[in-house]
């Protein structure tokens, strides 16, 4: 949150300036992997509160891939017609919080109550937004990813390699041409830029992702 504040602060003047400028053609875009998914979702949180206070700040949207859970779950339910948060195949970062990590704790050592590794204290967060699972498969596929599938770190040899930025990219683009009416081509090089990556993201059809992998 300390991260999400000072880059709000540092960027606010700028922003409306930004706003000023383009008038009502403007659409203000955050992305971010990792922990920078979770900073990101928590800028365009702190936003959205607070553009009442300001009428040239943007109505956010954010593309937070690999996001670790950082909101409730009810603030993951209001992030979710803004927020789009990608989980690809095994990826435990997006599954990790305190809750998750204590619970795979006691599946090797079970512990009571008072334990320092007990659950019953702990709060249950969420990666902000709506979930899209990405499989390893080839070719990928997509689906709505439940929250509650974020609460729990599946071991595997996969879950490290998973949370790699290019795994994404890669099989975001993968299924960008997989979708494409006209089969053109989307190199990987093009997901450096933001316009590419919102292209890419409406040519997936994340609007029409339902409730398994398609």
């Amino acid at each position: 949150m300390r991260a999400a504040e000072l880059i709000l602060r540092e960027s606010k003047t700028r922003l409306e300036e930004w706003s000023r400028l383009k008038g009502d053609d403007y659409q203000l875009v955050l992305a971010g992997h990792s922990m920078g998914a979770a900073v990101a979702t928590l800028v365009g949180i702190l936003l959205r509160e607070r553009r009442g206070t300001s009428k040239f700040l943007s109505t956010p949207l954010c593309f937070a891939f690999a996001c670790p859970p950082v909101v409730s779950r009810n603030l993951a339910i209001a992030c979710e017609p803004w927020v789009l948060s990608f989980v690809y195949d095994l990826d435990c970062v997006p599954r990790m919080s305190v809750t998750s990590l204590m619970t795979l704790i006691g599946e090797f050592h079970p512990v009571d109550d008072d334990s320092e590794f007990s659950t019953k204290e702990s709060v249950l967060l969420y990666p902000g937004g709506r979930i899209i699972h990405i499989t390893s498969d080839s070719p990928a596929r997509k689906g709505l990813m439940p929250p509650e599938d974020c609460t729990k770190i599946l071991v595997s040899p996969r879950m490290i390699e998973s949370h790699l930025i290019g795994n994404y990219m890669e099989k975001l683009c993968e299924l960008a041409h997989s979708a494409s009416s006209q089969h053109r081509d989307v190199p990987f090089s093009t997901a450096h830029s933001f316009q590419a990556l919102k292209d890419m993201i409406q040519r997936v059809g994340i609007n029409e992702a339902s409730g398994s992998p398609t």
